[in-house]
């Protein structure tokens, strides 16, 4: 993956991207009917509506489907939302048994934050089957047999996790995601250049 080394102009200018190509209040997705949802997805009530895609796909190719289908990679919350996420997990005996899910360090390394730009301990699950992490392992995944999180090259094709939340939870806990536009104004390395070439297609 391409490494940016970027002066403040063009961090601005990054940001300005992105923010046009990504759609308005992603972090704060429109509310939607369940007719609007496609029958793919699984009710867990008072939780959310999950997909768990078995075609492997990169982590940024992951996300364009996601949003495409008006929700976004799964960020788990807590071990209830684990435990639902490996019950669907399970139904698919022979997919890999790692799946990316809504986290990245992007914008520092070691540091994962969810989609959403927020830490995993404030996002309410930050279980870690390793500590450290390994030169261009950017994207976050769970292991099948614990759900606990790990990470790999975005680029490796995996299956994923998709998710459209309960309106009530999102009211209640997401941030927009302009709050995690606004961290790369004060960090120096980015990089994001093959995240921005997806979401273009």
């Amino acid at each position: 993956m391409t490494v940016w080394n970027m002066g403040t102009r063009d961090s601005y200018l990054l940001a300005a991207i992105l923010l046009f190509l990504l759609p308005p209040g992603l972090g704060v997705i429109s509310i939607h009917d369940d007719e609007d949802i496609s029958p793919e997805y699984e009710l867990a009530a008072g939780v959310g509506y999950y997909r768990f895609y078995e075609k492997p796909m990169s982590w940024y190719e992951a996300f364009k489907v996601c949003r495409d289908e008006r929700g976004h990679l799964a960020v788990i919350n807590s071990n209830k939302e684990a435990k639902i996420l490996k019950r669907l997990y399970d139904r698919y005996p022979t997919a890999d048994d790692e799946a990316y899910v809504g986290v990245h360090d992007f914008f520092q390394d070691g540091l994962y934050l969810s989609i959403f730009g927020v830490r995993l301990d404030e996002e309410g699950y930050d279980r870690w089957v390793e500590p450290g992490t390994q030169p261009h392992e950017d994207c976050g995944t769970v292991i099948r047999a614990k759900m606990e999180m790990s990470y790999s090259r975005c680029v490796e094709p995996r299956p994923f996790f998709c998710e459209i939340e309960l309106s009530e939870a999102k009211r209640r806990h997401r941030r927009p995601f302009s709050s995690c536009i606004k961290n790369m104004y004060t960090w120096g390395k980015y990089k994001l250049k093959d995240f921005s070439d997806t979401l273009r297609r």
